[in-house]
């Protein structure tokens, strides 16, 4: 939870810097849509990798491959590792309780 809520404060305070570089620079809005689009990407990649080392159904082998896979192909690795994931109600995560 910890990793989420820091996370979450690193995108707040980038998309705060890019709301101020908006307001100093004059961009046009096809530049702020695609600035949208790559920060909305990454914060989805770094979800995935925190979703990788947190399952608990995963080996170490098996969050290492995944793991380089979306490092090493960003795009293409984390849309196959979020279609290729179980659904969330089958996924148990390390340090939750188990129901």
């Amino acid at each position: 939870m910890r990793v989420l809520i820091t996370i979450a404060g690193l995108v707040g305070f980038f998309i705060a810097a890019a709301v101020v570089a908006v307001l100093i620079v004059s961009v046009s809005w096809w530049s702020l849509l695609w600035a949208s689009v790559i920060v909305g990407f990454i914060v989805t990649w770094a979800l995935a990798l925190v979703d990788i080392w947190r399952r608990d159904d995963l080996k170490t082998g098996a969050a290492i491959a995944w793991s380089l896979g979306v490092i090493i192909f960003p795009v293409i690795g984390t849309i196959v590792y979020y279609f290729a994931r179980p659904p969330a109600s089958q996924v148990h995560y390390r340090g939750e309780p188990v129901t």
